[in-house]
């Protein structure tokens, strides 16, 4: 639970730096500003990912790890070197759970 407050309390600190650039009248170039966008969106995907992973490792039943995570359980479960058919796997449960 603390990683999901922590990943909160980041994303007020991101807003607040944003804010700190839009209070400034945009007086910035256009580039700095996307730049500050795509590297604050990017650590909210790596905080996001690393809580999902977390909470998937904590699941005891396979029926849990399913239901929220059914990609990468199928994945997991059907692991193969051969990457045409990890692809038809993942193909094949996307298929199947995300309508």
């Amino acid at each position: 639970m603390n990683h999901l407050l922590d990943a909160a309390s980041g994303r007020r600190s991101q807003n607040l730096n944003l804010r700190s650039v839009v209070k400034q009248g945009l007086q910035g170039p256009t580039q700095t500003i996307n730049d500050l966008e795509d590297e604050l969106n990017a650590k909210f995907r790596v905080q996001n990912a690393e809580a999902r992973d977390k909470k998937y490792l904590t699941l005891e039943t396979e029926e849990s790890r399913v239901e929220f995570y059914p990609v990468r359980f199928w994945r997991e479960r059907f692991a193969s070197k051969d990457k045409r058919k990890n692809d038809i796997v993942t193909l094949a449960v996307q298929s199947q759970f995300m309508h």
